[in-house]
């Protein structure tokens, strides 16, 4: 690892009088009972659906006429609310009425909804009235959308959500504003938007469950809340309404329900969203049951303002390293550990006045903003940690968490050294160091998470032994500029003894590899993973002593972090590993195993390492397999074991005497490379067979990237 030039960055000291606060660290997202909060936004009507005489709660005397296979008194949405739901059949179920609504420039349809199946096609909520005058809430699948402008090309226009589950509860809300700007909500947060050519107002009755467009299919599942407004409802309106049918379950923290707990228990976790940071100091299974969430956020909602920019603050004094040798980037953006997002959306740093769409720190600690927070949802990380770990025996899983201002080298979520740690199946992202940590402990195991933007790492880990990593989707990280050569990536392992990372897929890391163990990793074993996008190498093992690396899919990496051995594989001063059987292509280098003359050398030297039945994939000008040296020749001795077997290669250009290989010294052909102990039997494949090799690994026959 390199070592930058070390500069200390003095943080300004708190201003702590005349403070605007955000809520407090603990606040429950929990509001008064859902149908007041609902009739407060004064809709034109309100469906509850808990009865067949589907009354019109808005006073409005827009009652429902059921017809088809539905039926009520199903189990509703709404926490500790003993109003019912309704149930459509998913063919003939739908409820409209004889009377219309006038739409006009501004509009929202709001429903809470549970499909009884994933697959469907189907409409949710509808005002229809002909060609080019329609405003449908739809399910496709597993994403909402919000579609609007019927006509022959229906819909012109929508937007859709992210991938969700949606055989949970899900409260959604579309709107339109303006006759151009379209909003989609799943669960409180904007999860869409976009703009369309004006359009004319028109009147409609609205059918929930079906839709007047009866081509469409009908939607089978439960159905609760059914809310129309005659205006574009405001995102911390959309919000108030999410948070108030989370249900008075939300005001009970999480803390609390965790100390309740008996010790060997599974607590089942109410759907909310915790704002806290939470100990755990007994065996335990903690199960966010696929919808609650832990944030490290507040909102806040009071500022002043002064000419063109919003203040807010004081910043909680969140601890950082504040050395910027660690730094990437000239703004030293690693060394602020805060984190604004506005409608769910990160907002980048900028230092010292903010631009739109950028927030700063001043030197008071306070927030500034460019654009006017009225009307929005503007979250600001105030803790560091999500779950802290203090007994062995712990599951966390079903959790979807996020915000956190803590350093590199500490996840927001940890084992904390403890043994027998399960994380599995949550969606974890937005911490400004590492995202998780498994450090020391035993028998851990990280598990078919979803671990995105860490500021350093996705994933961390510092002496682990026995750690399983499998079937994580583990990408974009390293977001907030700690430097790639320092520490930042996707995964970052130091004196791993018996990991296996296996069938994940890590991607897109900013900078820095996809995938390192440092120094001391022994017994370690990749494979099957789909390794891709990522700014430096792949997977690399340095100063370290046996690896099995198998069975892997790599292509497009390295591209952003050229330079002496940085390639798709990387082994760098460490001893027996084994290369083989891994798919490569569109790298910018293939394999490198490389011996650097440094004071932390592995012991055992450069031995031992063996890269045989490997597919390279090549571009022009680029190396497929090189073994490196920046001054001792040892590796290269036949007693030191190293060597390559039966490697398969293709490049889009006949051999010209441009290096492709590298043992000792360049080559530029594989017959002079062959008769080496770099390589014996490799071969060049034709384009047919790299077509096949590529189509097996479920890549694409060219390079995407550029």
């Amino acid at each position: 690892m390199s070592r930058r030039h070390v500069r200390v960055l003095l943080l300004a000291g708190l201003i702590l009088a005349t403070a605007l606060r955000p809520m407090p660290s603990a606040a429950r997202d929990a509001t008064p009972a859902y149908a007041d909060v609902v009739g407060a936004d004064q809709p034109l009507l309100y469906w509850r659906l808990s009865s067949p005489s589907v009354d019109d709660a808005s006073g409005n005397g827009q009652a429902g006429q059921p017809s088809g296979g539905v039926s009520f008194g199903q189990p509703g949405a709404i926490a500790n609310d003993p109003d019912s739901a309704a149930s459509f059949d998913g063919q003939s179920g739908a409820i409209g009425t004889a009377s219309s609504i006038a739409v006009g420039s501004d509009f929202s349809l709001e429903v809470w909804t549970k499909a009884a199946s994933r697959g469907q096609s189907a409409a949710v909520v509808s005002l229809d009235a002909g060609p080019s005058a329609s405003r449908t809430l739809y399910l496709d699948d597993n994403h909402f959308e919000g579609r609007v402008d019927q006509s022959a090309n229906w819909p012109n226009y929508t937007i859709s959500s992210g991938s969700l589950d949606p055989t949970v509860w899900h409260h959604v809300v579309f709107t339109v504003s303006g006759w151009t700007t379209l909003s989609l909500y799943v669960d409180g947060v904007l999860a869409a938007n976009g703009s369309v050519p004006s359009t004319a107002a028109f009147s409609a009755s609205p059918v929930v469950g079906w839709t007047s467009a009866t081509w469409l299919g009908h939607f089978g599942g439960s159905l609760d809340e059914v809310a129309l407004y005659g205006y574009a409802l405001p995102a911390p309106r959309v919000q108030a309404h999410f948070q108030a049918g989370r249900g008075s379950a939300c005001a009970l923290s999480l803390q609390a329900q965790i100390d309740a707990a008996a010790p060997g228990s599974t607590l089942a976790v109410a759907p909310c969203i915790y704002r806290e940071t939470v100990t755990i100091s007994k065996p335990l299974v903690l199960d966010g049951q696929g919808q609650a969430e832990i944030r490290g956020s507040d909102v806040w909602s009071s500022w002043s303002t002064n000419g063109h920019l919003w203040w807010a603050g004081p910043l909680p004094n969140l601890p950082v390293v504040a050395d910027t040798g660690r730094c990437a980037e000239p703004s030293d953006r690693c060394v602020v550990p805060y984190q604004v997002f506005v409608d769910g959306k990160p907002l980048p740093w900028t230092p010292p006045d903010p631009s739109p769409g950028f927030f700063s720190v001043d030197r008071n600690n306070w927030l500034v903003l460019a654009d006017n927070p009225s009307g929005h949802v503007v979250e600001v990380t105030t803790r560091q940690r999500w779950v802290i770990t203090a007994a062995d025996g712990v599951t966390i899983q079903g959790f979807t968490m996020k915000h956190a201002g803590n350093d590199a080298q500490s996840g927001a979520i940890s084992n904390d050294r403890h043994a027998n740690w399960t994380l599995q199946h949550n969606t974890l992202s937005d911490a400004h160091g590492d995202v998780v940590s498994v450090d020391y402990g035993s028998g851990t195991r990280v598990l078919a998470n979803d671990i995105a933007r860490g500021g350093d790492l996705g994933l961390h880990g510092d002496h682990p032994s026995n750690l399983l990593v499998q079937g994580n989707t583990i990408h974009n990280n390293s977001t907030d500029g700690f430097a790639g050569d320092w520490e930042a990536g996707n995964v970052k392992m130091g004196a791993a003894s018996g990991l296996t990372l296996d069938g994940n897929e890590i991607a897109a890391s900013q900078t820095g590899p996809g995938v390192w163990c440092d120094v001391d990793c022994s017994g370690v074993v990749y494979s099957h993973n789909r390794v891709h996008h990522n700014a430096g190498p792949g997977l690399f093992f340095e100063i370290s002593n046996g690896a099995k690396i198998v069975g892997n899919v790599l292509w497009e990496n390295a591209w952003s972090n050229q330079g002496w051995g940085n390639a798709a594989i990387g082994i760098s001063s460490s001893a027996n590993a084994d290369v083989s059987g891994n798919t490569l292509a569109w790298n910018a280098a293939g394999i490198a195993v490389i011996a650097q003359n440094r004071p932390d050398m592995n012991p055992a030297g450069v031995v031992g390492n063996t890269v045989h039945d490997n597919i390279i994939i090549g571009t022009a000008g680029t190396l497929a397999l090189a073994w490196l040296s920046d001054s001792s020749q040892a590796m290269f001795d036949p007693s030191s074991g190293n060597h390559g077997t039966n490697n398969r290669y293709w490049f889009p250009d006949k051999e010209n005497g441009t290096p492709r290989f590298v043992w000792s010294s360049n080559r530029g052909h594989l017959e002079d490379f062959n008769a080496t102990p770099g390589e014996h039997h490799g071969q060049y494949l034709a384009t047919a067979d790299r077509d096949s090799a590529l189509q097996s690994a479920g890549l694409p026959t060219t390079r995407q990237s550029s």
